[in-house]
């Protein structure tokens, strides 16, 4: 065994072949994708006399091998070095078509025991009717690395996963630990990067990412553009229903940037989102009303310092203003036989017409001009007005009809 800067490496060899065969449908793992297929994995171990460079012949007598993806799916085999021949081939069934990841442990005792001498992971994705091969090897001396991409873009604030793969000069993975690789990042301020190479924006502009394998100091670099992120447009409308003499408001108060504070978001409405807009401004409330009955469709507009802009939309109900009947006077007193009049004002309707009854039956009566006599019987009666626009709406009036006038006469 060799120790190469606190990382161990091994000599197996393990080269990969996925065959897909016909597909079913099984479910394996909550999420895992349906299509099934099966893969066939070839390990070739190295010769006991193979000692030079990054090798470790004698040490490895098993490898675990785990197929894995991301919604649950995992599957395992462990392979003892054979007693006789340079091969072992093992097959892993009901296998999901998609992006998996290939995992490889190598120990020094038969049946995975023993402490692990290395380990590494590889991406592998499987497609439906085609056939897909990856060759794993940690007999190689590593020659570069790769990362999934050159040229990366994130906002502020988002997020995006790096993967380095050391690979030989042949161009065949190389399992390492994964501890073995280190992420630095050249402009902190404008994204971080942590163990795992998961890069975070943190201001507008670019940074290097670096991805350095500690044995060999083999490294690779990817730059990330951090991008301006867009404001995020919210708002409140009160009332949410109300009539064509409502006055809504509204409050964007709750809009926010990662680059900019609230208070220096511009803000804009469009009240029936017909593309009318007000007036950019800072002040986050406003105030509308609307002539017209129906729903009426707000939208927001949040602008940041950089141009970039948001929008939201909310839908408030106006209904007309009810009609309202009242009469004058709202109480009157007469003598039997009398008359007295009253006067019925309609509002909110441009038809103003009423109709005129006395609740209670004996009553007396009320012309159609509002003019009530009142009858023999002295007692409290009701006059009420109803409006013909909407016979729902009505005003009453009390009349208290009293004793009729004593006349005397002194000769």
């Amino acid at each position: 065994m060799r120790v190469y800067s606190g990382m161990i490496v091994i000599s197996a060899s393990l080269f990969l072949l996925m065959l897909l065969s016909g597909c079913s449908t099984n479910s394996v793992g909550p999420g895992t994708s349906t299509m099934r297929t099966s893969a066939r994995l070839t390990i070739q171990w190295p010769s006991s006399a193979a000692s030079a460079g990054r090798l470790v012949p004698a040490a490895t007598q098993s490898i675990k091998l785990v197929l894995s993806d991301t919604s649950g799916f995992s599957t395992n085999r462990v392979v003892d070095r054979p007693a006789t021949g340079t091969s072992t081939t093992v097959t892993f069934t009901n296998v999901p078509v998609g992006a998996l990841t290939v995992t490889a442990t190598a120990y020094p005792q038969t049946g995975a025991a023993g402490t692990p001498l290395a380990t590494g992971t590889s991406p592998l994705t499987t497609v439906a009717g085609q056939q897909a091969s990856i060759t794993l090897t940690m007999a190689s001396t590593i020659d570069h690395l790769d990362i999934t991409s050159t040229t990366l873009t994130t906002p502020t604030l988002g997020t995006l996963q790096l993967t380095a793969t050391p690979k030989d000069s042949s161009g065949n993975v190389v399992l390492v630990a994964a501890g073995n690789i280190s992420w630095t990042s050249g402009t902190l301020a404008n994204a971080t990067v942590d163990s795992t190479g998961k890069v975070t924006g943190v201001h507008p502009g670019t940074a290097v990412i670096t991805a350095t394998e500690s044995d060999t100091q083999k490294s690779a670099s990817v730059t990330v553009t951090v991008t301006d992120a867009p404001p995020v447009a919210a708002f409140t409308a009160t009332p949410a229903t109300g009539t064509t003499a409502t006055v809504f408001t509204v409050d964007a108060s709750a809009s926010t940037d990662t680059e900019d504070p609230a208070s220096a978001l511009q803000v804009r409405w469009d009240w029936d989102s017909t593309g009318t807009w007000t007036t950019a401004t800072t002040t986050k409330t406003a105030t509308h009303t609307y002539s017209s009955t129906g729903t009426h469709n707000i939208t927001l507009e949040v602008k940041d310092s950089a141009g970039l802009t948001s929008t939201t939309t909310q839908s408030v109900t106006v209904t007309a203003v009810p009609v309202a009947v009242s009469l004058n006077p709202t109480a009157a007193t007469v003598s039997v036989g009398k008359t007295t009049p009253f006067t019925a004002t309609v509002t909110n309707t441009s038809n103003t017409a009423v109709t005129w009854s006395v609740v209670e039956a004996g009553g007396g009566s009320v012309s159609n001009t509002g003019v009530y006599t009142a009858p023999s019987t002295p007692g409290t009666y009701h006059v009420t007005a109803t409006s013909v626009a909407d016979n729902t709406k009505s005003a009453t009036a009390t009349v208290t009809v009293q004793a009729g006038d004593v006349v005397i006469i002194v000769k």
